[in-house]
């Protein structure tokens, strides 16, 4: 008697999946545009806390480099969270509005999203309103969300290097410490890194430890802005 062999099958393998990890990074005309010094026309001041003047700049001017830069087609900008507090920077407000925005920089040719996040404010006035109090929260964020990929930098952080001479200060050590970081990675000024460098000999706000990360930044920043650039070739 005739016995049939069962036929066996086998599931088939299952196709590796690699992790890719790679470096990603702004052209060098991206880069140009976002690092640019901000024109001294465009840069405006008003009432601050204490009385003291502030600079800042439009909203408008920050779209216009972030449309130059990315395209009108390769940011995005979100609120995450809003919310109120009684809190009144001004006489005549009821109050403030609070926002936690997110830029995002889409480059859908490589496939990468890089998203920055800050917080931004506006007071809350009795005959404006609420809609624009929030819309103002909404572009303070925005701004300081594009101030973390250089725009308008300057503007926003540009007494960095004179905190030693401001009494008293607002910034603990460890935010001064980061906003230090930032600037170095922002600027394109090889000669106004090597001046910094010499003035963190003599800094009392950082610790030794601070210094050398510092020097060790402004060292790389150097080197990187003297390589010739391999785009041109």
């Amino acid at each position: 008697m005739a016995t049939k062999r069962r036929k066996e099958t086998r599931a088939a393998p299952r196709a590796a999946t690699a992790l890719v990890i790679r470096e990603i990074a702004l052209t060098p005309r991206q880069t140009g545009i976002v690092q640019a010094e901000t024109p001294k026309a465009l840069i405006k001041t008003k009432p601050g806390r204490g009385g003291k003047a502030v600079q800042y700049v439009e909203g408008g001017y920050v779209v216009s480099r972030l449309n130059e830069a990315f395209s009108p087609l390769g940011w995005e900008f979100r609120v995450v969270e809003k919310g109120e507090t009684p809190r009144k920077n001004e006489r005549s407000a009821e109050g403030e509005v609070w926002v936690y925005g997110e830029l995002t920089i889409v480059d859908h040719k490589n496939n990468y999203r890089v998203t920055k996040g800050q917080y931004g404010q506006h007071p809350i006035h009795e005959k404006v309103p609420y809609g624009d109090a929030l819309k103002a929260a909404g572009t303070d964020s925005l701004k300081k969300c594009a101030s973390l990929l250089g725009i308008a930098l300057d503007v926003y952080w540009g007494t960095l290097d004179r905190a030693e001479e401001q009494k008293p200060t607002k910034l603990s050590p460890a935010e001064t410490f980061e906003r230090a970081k930032i600037m170095i990675a922002a600027t394109r000024d090889t000669g106004g890194l090597v001046a910094y460098a010499e003035k963190l000999k003599e800094s009392k706000i950082f610790s030794a430890e601070q210094k050398k990360e510092l020097n060790r930044l402004i060292s790389s920043r150097v080197d990187a802005l003297d390589a010739p650039d391999q785009s041109k070739k």
